[in-house]
């Protein structure tokens, strides 16, 4: 709801692309691949929520297909 009320928009690629960048930005940039292997699922969980987020904000961009509005 955040992206979506502040103008965000989620193309196909951002959902390929987001996640495995947010990946290495977490294990070199943030320096979690020196934590073992607690960084390591840091840094995993960290990308499945970004391509979660952006799913979802790509879910909400669809027109409701059974007439209702979210």
């Amino acid at each position: 709801e955040q992206g979506r009320a502040e103008g965000g928009r989620a193309g196909g690629h951002d959902i390929l692309l987001q996640p495995p960048f947010a990946f290495l930005r977490n294990s070199i940039r943030r320096r979690g691949i020196g934590d073992g292997a607690a960084g390591l699922i840091g840094s995993v969980l960290n990308s499945y929520y970004v391509c979660l987020k952006f799913a979802k904000l790509r879910e909400l961009q669809q027109p409701a297909v059974d007439g209702s509005s979210r």
